[in-house]
């Protein structure tokens, strides 16, 4: 898990990443960076396909 005291700023606004994870297809995807957004208590902003089994999960 990211350390939150490299992604707040002193406003209190995270910055915005992307994780990369493997899953079987596009609502797979976008469940599991569901879940890793719920787990770190970030908002999922954008899933992203990168090819074969390959996405992206870009949380803010």
């Amino acid at each position: 898990m990211p350390d939150p005291r490299y992604l707040n700023d002193p406003e209190e606004e995270s910055e915005p990443w992307t994780e990369p994870i493997e899953a079987e297809d596009d609502q797979s995807a976008q469940e599991t960076c569901q879940e890793l957004a719920d787990e770190y208590n970030v908002e999922l902003t954008d899933v992203t396909h990168q090819g074969g089994n390959n996405y992206d999960c870009h949380f803010q």
